[in-house]
């Protein structure tokens, strides 16, 4: 009845409008987001998803870790922690944002003390989008160096290699037994380099305890030398590096350029930044498998070892990969698919989006190990040997594998822009959730705020490049590892613990699913009901616990610790992060009236404009119309909504 009545009350107000314009207008417009706009189709929202949760761990980490935890074993924990964790965690965040077409942070309005997850999302994301771009500069430099007709990281004749360099076994002629190391930071503690003036001593310590001669690729001398010029340690920044200053420089320009028009620009890039890697990806999968030694390579990838599942690091390593290849508790899913239709079926959108992230790691270790395969049979090594996570993998191992390839420049060229493309792609999207989240919340508060949204994307860009500045100096290498350490780690495990408690069990799952059956004119079925009440807050508890018993200082590669005010400044970045979930119940609370229990139940239920963004959105869902009391302002409103169906504003 109260559905019937609210009908009739819009269509009195459509009267009113005709009555004031002297014409036929249609009222509501189009099933969207209102003023903040939409994407223009919705194969945009998909692929922005996709270049977002598909990225560069999906290329290294994911191989790595099948290697380390049981080979195609590994698989089993994979699918199990992404259906625990994962997959609920990557709906719930789609779905909270296309219901209220709101960011990270408005989106609380559902329930208003736990607006402080918002800010920690935004702040976790601000972390790792400044140094996730010094990721992508080093991806600029390999890509700009891979324009000429010998790749430079192929020999040992440049300036910055070391006496210590070998192209292969089979290239030194000495007859001394070499003997290659895995490409990781400075696993070598037997010999002694003087990286500023790229020179080695030859002494003592550059044999090992059984008189063999420790060999350093050519690719790791040029990553660590020649790209890094890497000092040794934190507290030795020296000189910026020009050449990397210049690459993160273009690197927050294209975020500018492509996000500068909101969604209706950045919507369109992703079209390139989601497919692209994938034709990438399979170009080398054709190539790695017909390269000498592949098979070797694949067989150890996906030899099961079943007895590692015993093991509960497995589990862990499973989850965490799952919780970080998805995206989730950044606040980029709840941003984009806020720019959804209110109807659109994002279910259906979020498990393509989950597997697809799945099938990707998948192919992508078969991808890696058949070149790595090759790579342990070029160095007459086995393929242990040359495995490698992180930056090694990227910018070590395979520069060193195609190097040695036909037509090598060209293949280089090709995984460097792949790697662009994936590093980029999720640039994007954390980028377009910091600045949607502020402009949803501050709106009210600074007029016009969404006009100047241009203005305030370039001057993050700026700050963003400005802290990334130390990033790329000699010793900026710690300072990015030092972050990806600790910017979001135990922090993104606490929020989105956080997160899932205060939807599923005190704004309600019931409620919840009732929304969303409005929204996508079905039910949902038990398994997400199961999952957001009991089964994920409890697994998400158990990896925080996890975490934080099997926490270990950082280190160097070569196991140095870090220095205590590094590690320091690290946690102060973890807790940066996790004081506005803590601080802002207090500071909400402190702004009731009444006493502490009123305050909180208060607290705790959705603030009067929560719900959909349009009218006809919130009749249809059961909630009270925005400034139903004011007919001159609905009036107003809805003559507003339908000059926008003709063109739906920029961000």
């Amino acid at each position: 009845m109260e559905k019937l009545k609210e009908a009739k009350m819009e269509g009195d107000l459509h009267n009113s409008v005709v009555a004031k314009t002297g014409k036929e207008q249609e009222v509501n417009m189009e099933d969207g987001g209102g003023e903040r706009g939409n994407w223009s189709g919705k194969l945009d929202f998909v692929l922005s998803c996709v270049s977002y949760a598909v990225g560069l761990g999906n290329v290294w980490r994911f191989p790595f870790l099948c290697y380390e935890d049981g080979g195609g074993a590994f698989l089993i924990p994979y699918v199990i922690m992404m259906l625990v964790v994962g997959l609920p965690i990557f709906y719930l965040e789609m779905a909270m944002g296309q219901f209220s077409s709101l960011g990270c942070l408005s989106v609380w309005k559902c329930t208003p003390i736990a607006k402080g997850l918002g800010f920690g999302m935004i702040t976790m994301t601000f972390f790792v989008a400044t140094f996730y771009n010094v990721i992508i500069a080093y991806a600029l430099f390999y890509l700009f160096a891979s324009f000429t007709k010998e790749l430079p990281w192929k020999t040992c004749d440049n300036y910055w290699n070391t006496p210590n360099c070998r192209v292969t076994k089979a290239s030194d002629n000495s007859g001394i037994n070499d003997t290659f190391f895995n490409d990781t930071f400075a696993n070598d503690t037997s010999a002694t380099y003087d990286i500023a003036n790229g020179t080695a001593s030859l002494s003592d310590n550059d044999t090992t305890s059984n008189g063999s001669f420790v060999a350093i690729r050519p690719s790791e001398e040029y990553f660590y030398n020649r790209v890094l010029d890497m000092s040794d340690g934190i507290d030795k920044l020296g000189e910026v590096k020009w050449d990397l200053t210049l690459c993160l420089l273009l690197a927050w320009l294209i975020v500018f350029l492509s996000l500068a028009k909101g969604i209706q620009s950045s919507g369109k890039v992703v079209y390139v930044t989601s497919t692209f890697p994938y034709f990438v990806l399979v170009a080398l999968f054709i190539r790695g498998i017909t390269l000498e030694g592949a098979i070797d390579g694949i067989v150890f990838y996906m030899k099961p070892d079943p007895v590692k599942l015993l093991l509960p690091k497995v589990w862990q390593d499973a989850a965490v990969q799952v919780f970080f290849s998805l995206g989730c508790t950044f606040g980029t899913l709840h941003t984009l698919s806020s720019y959804n239709t209110w109807h659109q079926n994002s279910h259906k959108d979020a498990v393509i989006v989950a597997w697809l992230d799945c099938f990707t790691s998948v192919f992508g270790g078969f991808v890696v190990f058949s070149v790595l395969g090759f790579m342990a049979h070029d160095a007459g090594t086995t393929v242990d040997k040359v495995v490698a996570s992180g930056p090694g993998l990227a910018f070590i191992a395979y520069p060193e594998a195609i190097a040695r390839m036909p037509l090598a420049p060209l293949w280089s060229i090709l995984f460097f822009i792949m790697v662009f493309m994936l590093g980029i792609g999720s640039e994007f999207t954390l980028f377009e959730a910091i600045i949607t989240g502020l402009v949803d919340e501050f709106e009210g508060s600074f007029k016009n705020l969404r006009k100047y949204k241009t203005l305030l994307t370039l001057i993050l860009c700026v700050v963003c490049f400005l802290l990334g500045l130390p990033m790329v100096t000699q010793g900026g290498i710690h300072i990015v590892t030092l972050m990806n350490a600790f910017a979001a780690n135990i922090s993104l495990l606490l929020v989105s613990t956080l997160e899932v408690i205060i939807v599923g069990h005190f704004y309600g799952v019931n409620r919840f699913l009732e929304d969303l059956k409005y929204m996508l004119g079905f039910q949902l079925n038990k398994y997400w009901k199961i999952s957001w009440w009991i089964v994920t807050p409890i697994t998400l508890m158990a990896l925080v616990i996890s975490s934080i018993v099997a926490y270990t200082p950082l280190t160097y590669g070569n196991g140095d610790p870090y220095p205590d005010w590094a590690l320091a400044l690290g946690w102060l970045l973890t807790i940066t992060s996790l004081l506005p979930p803590l601080i802002y119940p207090v500071f909400y609370m402190c702004g009731l009236q009444g006493t502490i229990l009123e305050r909180v139940r208060i607290s705790l239920k959705p603030t009067p404009d929560w719900g959909p963004h349009l009218h006809k959105h919130r009749v249809e869902a059961g909630y009270q119309p925005l400034r139903r009391n004011d007919p001159e302002e609905c009036v107003e409103m809805l003559t507003q909504q339908n000059l926008q169906k003709q063109h739906v504003t920029s961000l």
